[in-house]
């Protein structure tokens, strides 16, 4: 695979630990966010979205 690349071995494993890395902080962050959150709060925030219905570049 680093001779696909054209980069050497130590190169494509520290590219794939720091993905990795970045991989896990970055699941850790959101699970951290998630703790602090709650429903009742969310149901707050969205009660002050408008009822209407979405435009048509919005549709799915």
């Amino acid at each position: 695979m680093a001779e696909e690349d054209g980069v050497s071995v130590d190169s494509l494993i520290l590219t794939i630990l720091s993905q990795r890395i970045a991989e896990e902080d970055a699941e850790s962050y959101v699970k951290m966010r998630g703790r602090r959150g709650s429903a009742e709060a969310l149901r707050k925030i969205l009660e002050l979205a408008p009822d209407v219905e979405p435009s048509p570049e919005d549709r799915v």
